[in-house]
């Protein structure tokens, strides 16, 4: 399809769904064509003369960025990303001034880096009484020590384990079981305070965290000084049960001992055990097929099981709970 340009007056091709919207041959043509229709209009900043589309003149008012970023900073009041105005500002520390740049984002402050660093302040440490300096902070007098250690060796040697005596502690034990502890018709003493994962009752003893129940039995027996070997085992089987009728001392050995006489341990067999691969209906009769001299594969295919599993039968290796007449090696 054939138009005539507007700027140069040539006939030129087009497809025919652009022409509609194309005018010009060429960029050149309608570069030149936008030049002779712009106008003059003047900054608002520097009153130069500049060139503009028509369809800008009511958005437009200076000549540049720069221009135009100054002439914000007068009229709103803020600091744009770029400018180029350098004003005077009086240090807070030293009261000297010095120049700043407004296209940075913050308000300077200081002057340099020596006026921006506080003063350091000399204290004495309320433990070891040696001076020390440092940077104080918005809630000044706030540190009174000169390191972590000598913060923590203050309050443990000021704190209630380090001063109280021997009564003391007794009557602090004595209100802890009487405050802490629901006691039940079944002569059980329940542990309402804190417990830890396992399901023990928790509480501080000397400053270190115990098993309630075996600070009952601490107390109430008056042994404090327990070897780590021995523990606390329950005749109730209940773990959060304080009551000292309730508490016996034995070892690990002692423990399981009377877990075995109570029925409490957990060992699951034959078919409740998690690695059985078959029934006890079928143990059974595979053992009367090995009493009859049958063979391990034949026997594997006629009730569908692993090789394996009858050759564990076979040397007593699973299973081991049911009767046999005759061992098969």
């Amino acid at each position: 399809m054939l138009k005539n340009c507007i700027g140069c007056n040539k006939e030129f091709k087009t497809k025919p769904s652009h022409a509609s919207w194309r005018k010009f041959c060429s960029q050149q043509c309608a570069s030149i064509s936008r030049k002779s229709l712009k106008i003059e209009i003047k900054c608002h900043e520097c009153d130069k003369p500049y060139f503009i589309l028509p369809c800008r003149k009511d958005k437009t008012k200076f000549c540049s960025v720069v221009c135009s970023r100054i002439g914000k900073i007068k009229t709103r009041k803020y600091t744009p990303k770029g400018s180029r105005e350098i004003v005077s500002i009086k240090c807070e520390r030293c009261c000297k001034f010095f120049d700043h740049n407004l296209a940075k984002k913050n308000r300077a402050r200081y002057c340099s880096v020596e006026c921006i660093k506080r003063p350091r302040e000399s204290a004495i440490c309320l433990n070891c009484k040696n001076s020390y300096e440092y940077i104080p902070r918005n809630r000044h007098g706030s540190i009174k020590f000169c390191s972590k250690n000598c913060s923590s060796q203050f309050f443990k040697g000021t704190g209630f384990w380090a001063t109280a005596s021997n009564q003391d502690i007794r009557d602090y034990l004595s209100n802890i079981f009487q405050v802490n502890v629901e006691k039940l018709k079944n002569g059980c003493w329940r542990w309402i305070k804190g417990v830890y994962g396992s399901g023990y009752g928790a509480m501080t003893y000397m400053g270190k965290s115990m098993k309630a129940h075996r600070m009952s039995y601490m107390f109430h027996n008056n042994e404090y000084e327990l070897a780590p070997n021995i523990m606390i085992c329950h005749r109730c089987d209940h773990k959060w049960c304080c009551a000292p009728d309730h508490l016996f001392k034995g070892t690990a050995l002692d423990n399981m001992r009377d877990m075995i006489n109570k029925g409490r341990q957990n060992n699951p067999r034959g078919e409740k055990a998690s690695g059985a691969k078959m029934s006890e209906e079928t143990a059974r009769e595979v053992i009367n097929l090995l009493e009859n001299n049958i063979k391990m594969t034949k026997i594997a295919s006629m009730l569908g099981v692993g090789k394996g599993a009858v050759n564990s039968i076979k040397r007593n290796r699973s299973w081991k709970h049911l009767s046999r007449k005759k061992h098969h090696e």
